[in-house]
């Protein structure tokens, strides 16, 4: 069994901080004009964060010369992910039901069949799920699951493998800005096709990292990331004000990623102040339980405040505290009794990830 890395879990702390804070008041922020919504505005990109992340710790074993095999790699796989997945997917339904009075019909049935098949990102009115909308990532993460085997089975043509999605991919998600609505994520865009290069990047990254080929100057490719991650979200807020034509936002996720993969391998080599941040105590607690707060955090606001449109939340709303402290609670218990009980340690690695 391998140790966890603290860099990877710091990482996934910050990916996990941004995402909450997005939805909870990034639009809020965001109405402050081209700062506020350049700088705050943009912690949705934490959950493609997560994708490279995923894509190194699956593959470090391979690359480190230790695989499991495909079918203990698929029971491991499924011992992570499924069991929290299906208790929260359930809440989540009476939750819709319960609370917020969603119709037991045939929509929600049909939304519920796919949520419970894990195929629901196939499909632009299941991809975000009624029940948990945020679990659309979870269905990326299964499919990418399912094909990882194939992606690691010649780990010499994974650069060649990589540079090829990093040109195609954009395509994909080309098409899904150009023919869906002016959002952020669709089912074309944001489905296991469009971003099956941010797992492979997270892919190449543990195979230099293995060999001991990462920069070794990680201040100048730590810069290089954050520069490109200031451009990327500098350049989707001007697209989300009508600037650009839909279809250039697929260039933006390309440019993020290549930030995101950057500051990774930057932070596996770094012994200064990047990996100081990284191991701080509380952004290492946010990342080891990662998981259970991405699940859960968007189904307590949903509960709380009685809306779906989780980034119109006030900043200054008396739930904010009440929502914070409910929302540690229930991760800390489904941490500690669903993942730490249902998923055994003696078979799934420390690194596995968060999902």
């Amino acid at each position: 069994m391998q140790g966890r890395i603290d860099v990877v879990d710091g990482l996934r702390g910050v990916a996990i901080a941004a995402v909450v804070f997005h939805h909870l008041f990034a639009r809020g922020i965001g109405d402050l004009g081209l700062l506020g919504g350049w700088l705050l505005g943009n912690g949705w990109l934490g959950v493609d964060l997560f994708f490279v992340l995923s894509g190194f710790v699956l593959s470090l074993p391979y690359a480190r010369g230790l695989p499991p095999g495909t079918r203990a790699f698929y029971a491991r796989r499924v011992r992570r992910l499924a069991p929290l997945f299906y208790v929260v997917a359930a809440v989540s339904t009476a939750v819709t039901v319960l609370i917020c009075g969603a119709p037991v019909d045939r929509g929600l049935l049909f939304q519920t069949a796919a949520l419970l098949s894990g195929l629901f990102t196939f499909h632009p009115a299941t991809f975000m799920p009624q029940a948990n909308w945020v679990l659309w990532s979870l269905g990326v993460e299964f499919v990418f699951s399912a094909l990882f085997p194939l992606l690691v089975r010649r780990p010499a043509r994974l650069p060649q493998l990589t540079a090829a999605a990093v040109l195609l991919c954009p395509f994909v998600r080309a098409a899904g800005y150009a023919l869906g609505e002016r959002q952020y994520l669709d089912w074309i865009s944001a489905g296991p096709a469009g971003r099956l290069d941010e797992f492979l990047l997270g892919m190449l990254v543990a195979q230099l990292y293995a060999q001991g080929r990462l920069p070794r100057s990680p201040r100048l490719a730590a810069a290089t990331g954050l520069i490109m991650l200031l451009c990327a979200g500098l350049l989707f807020h001007l697209w989300a004000g009508g600037l650009f034509p839909r279809f250039v936002a697929a260039a933006f996720i390309s440019l993020a990623a290549l930030g995101f993969a950057l500051i990774l391998a930057a932070a596996l080599v770094s012994r200064g102040r990047l990996r100081r941040a990284l191991v701080w105590p509380p952004l290492q607690a946010l990342g080891v339980a990662c998981y259970s707060i991405y699940v859960w955090h968007g189904i307590l606001l949903l509960g709380l405040f009685g809306t779906r449109d989780f980034d119109r939340i006030p900043v200054w709303s008396p739930l904010l505290f009440p929502y914070l402290a409910m929302l540690a609670l229930v991760s800390w218990a489904s941490f500690r009794f669903v993942e730490g009980i249902l998923v055994r340690p003696s078979s799934a690695p420390r690194e596995a990830a968060t999902g």
